[in-house]
């Protein structure tokens, strides 16, 4: 057995691929990342990968909670609306801001 990468993360397959077609999952590697709260119903959010290869962030919850974003929710609120802040991480700093637009848009570390 020989570690693949497919459409959809690592896997296990036999490497006499075509006359073989034995495959095994690595649940471990594809289990997804806490990251946060979730501001509707409260349980995790977690990090996942979409078919392009880009990563949103959603609710462990789901069916139940349609929660979905590009950006990381935090457990803070707005102090003008009471909104959700969401933090964008960008190639070298890290921007705060309001789901609502506040213009309180804070540089974190």
């Amino acid at each position: 057995m020989v570690i693949r990468e497919g459409r959809y993360g690592k896997f296990l397959g036999c490497s006499n691929f075509p006359n073989c077609k034995n495959i095994k999952s690595l649940e471990s590697q594809n289990t997804p990342k806490v990251v946060g709260v979730c501001p509707t119903c409260g349980k995790d959010v977690v990090s996942r990968r979409s078919r392009t290869g880009r990563t949103f962030y959603s609710c462990s919850g789901y069916p139940d909670c349609k929660f979905i974003s590009w950006d990381i929710p935090t457990a803070d609120r707005c102090q003008s609306c009471g909104g959700v802040i969401y933090k964008k991480i960008l190639k070298d700093k890290t921007i705060l801001r309001c789901e609502n637009g506040c213009k309180i848009e804070q540089k974190g570390e």
